[in-house]
């Protein structure tokens, strides 16, 4: 009975988000300016992961275990591009074995 009541949450839910979503639009003066922040937020949190992937995460790196970190990027270049792509943990765990 839970999992047939999961199941139809999660069949129901994106229904009820989405509702919610236009009615929020729908009520909003000016929507441009809505986008137009949601831009920014974007741009914002992007570049904060930017930052964090580029400059932060190879600097602790460096810092732990004074090897070069572009070296470990490379190595990892084939789990990375499958885990982008896949979106899935276990296929990404896999690629890392072989």
């Amino acid at each position: 009975f839970l999992f047939l009541l999961l199941l139809l949450i999660t069949r129901i839910s994106p229904i009820g988000i989405c509702s919610l979503i236009a009615a929020k639009l729908a009520g909003m003066g000016d929507i441009g300016k809505a986008f137009e922040m949601l831009g920014y937020v974007m741009g914002t949190a992007v570049a904060g992961l930017f930052i964090h992937g580029v400059i932060v995460l190879p600097l602790i790196y460096f810092i732990f275990t004074r090897k070069n970190p572009i070296i470990y990027i490379k190595n990892l270049s084939d789990a990375i591009a499958t885990a982008y792509g896949t979106d899935s943990r276990l296929v990404t765990r896999s690629s890392f074995t072989y």
